[in-house]
């Protein structure tokens, strides 16, 4: 991948940085870029353990609640590039196509996507978890 790192973050070489985000903490921890037409932030993780988060006392991490298996590979990048990426943009299919609600079909319909220089998937549990994370650790949110 050709990129650049803008305060240690990663960046796609032809992305438009749009807007950096900082905390008083932990400096630089996101940026907002264009990226092919789409609009996707770069959250900074490397202060925080990728980890499933019970937010709820009543959830139960088991395997048969709330389990999931995450991609080794998944978890490596995340590790090597110090955070992901995530995109606002909704998974649509082209008007001539049904649009289902399907778990299995939105998981085809991700890996589908053609974007040069990244992989795209739907985000894990633990990526919902550690965006939690990341929101309060950073302050932007508390966890009331």
């Amino acid at each position: 991948m050709t990129e650049n790192r803008v305060f240690e973050l990663r960046v796609p070489a032809c992305a438009v940085i749009e807007k950096i985000i900082s905390s008083p903490k932990y400096g630089v921890v996101a940026a907002t870029m264009k990226y092919l037409g789409r609009e996707i932030t770069f959250f900074r993780t490397d202060f925080l353990k990728l980890e499933r988060v019970a937010w709820d006392a009543a959830e139960i991490f088991s395997e048969t609640w709330f389990h999931e298996e995450v991609p080794a590979e998944v978890l490596e990048s995340v590790r090597k590039n110090h955070g992901f990426f995530l995109t606002k943009d909704f998974l649509e299919k082209s008007e001539n196509e049904k649009t289902g609600s399907n778990y299995e079909e939105a998981v085809q319909l991700a890996e589908s996507l053609e974007i040069p220089e990244l992989n795209a998937t739907l985000p894990y549990g633990v990526i919902y978890d550690t965006l939690g994370k990341w929101l309060i650790e950073t302050e932007f949110l508390t966890e009331q």
